[in-house]
């Protein structure tokens, strides 16, 4: 949950160059577009593989692995859309829909099992 929450603090500070002022301190400002966007997608990929090791360890679905693999595809081209677009909005819907989405999975996956 700890890697999730800081998901969404990466997400929240990353600016497009015309959202950028002196006055907000952004992991954009500083790292630069392209490599705090690396940041954010490689937690994604780290908290994507502690909840499948999660899932697999409770004996979760392969259906459920495989509804979990759209809101990591849907995390990745909001990324492609905050760098090619510069648009950092969606991003940070998507970065919720992530979070959410990962709660709710291992969730379905304890009811489902038992």
């Amino acid at each position: 949950a700890l890697l999730n929450a800081a998901l969404l603090e990466v997400a929240r500070k990353l600016k497009v160059k015309k959202e950028e002022n002196a006055a907000n301190d952004t992991y954009s400002s500083r790292f630069g577009m392209k490599k705090a966007a690396l940041v954010y997608i490689v937690m994604a990929v780290v908290i994507y593989s502690l909840f499948s090791y999660m899932l697999f360890s409770l004996r979760g679905s392969m259906l459920i692995f495989r509804i979990s693999l759209v809101s990591l595809v849907l995390v990745t081209i909001s990324l492609f859309f905050y760098i090619i677009k510069e648009s950092s909005r969606l991003m940070e819907g998507m970065a919720v829909a992530f979070y959410l989405s990962m709660h709710v999975l291992l969730f379905l996956t304890r009811i489902v099992g038992n």
